[in-house]
């Protein structure tokens, strides 16, 4: 009976010696689109209280920035000109009846770090950032009997 258990025990053993791994390969494919979004924020292009008739206003700069795809080519950047009452740099507050013009300067890039290998590393996007300024001319205005607060929505557009 000892040689029997001795026996099993090896055969056992034997077994073990000889497992084996199998490998089953796959494909990891992706189908990547660049693009650049808005960073968050909505800064205040501020021309502050104006008088009529009153020396010109320039407004203190702003920054408008936009995360993007690595090494991505900005063709172009404007202000944009579907905007109400507006046509490129110049605009007007329409109830207020001023004139204003702007200027965009830039970009300004920070560049991501790339991705790697390593879990989590996923790095980051290049930022471009450009700086919006403005002028209020000397000017009339339209009359209104209490001062008016007006504001217009106008945008930097990229095209990349």
């Amino acid at each position: 009976m000892k040689r029997i258990i001795t026996a099993t025990g090896i055969w056992v053993l034997t077994g073990l010696a000889q497992a084996a791994s199998l490998n089953a390969n796959f494909q990891a494919t992706v189908s990547f689109t660049s693009t650049c979004i808005a960073v968050a924020g909505f800064p205040t292009l501020a021309f502050g209280n104006y008088t009529a008739f009153g020396a010109a206003v320039n407004a203190t700069a702003v920054s408008v920035s936009f995360n993007c795809s690595r090494n991505t080519a900005i063709v172009a950047a404007g202000l944009n000109i579907a905007a109400p009452n507006a046509v490129g740099s110049f605009g007007l507050f329409p109830v207020n009846n001023l004139n204003y013009s702007l200027s965009l300067t830039g970009p300004t890039v920070t560049s991501g770090a790339s991705a790697s290998a390593a879990f989590g590393s996923i790095g980051g996007a290049d930022v471009y950032t450009y700086d919006v300024g403005g002028t209020l001319p000397q000017q009339a205005g339209k009359y209104s009997s209490t001062p008016v607060s007006e504001s217009v929505t106008r945008s930097v557009v990229l095209v990349f």
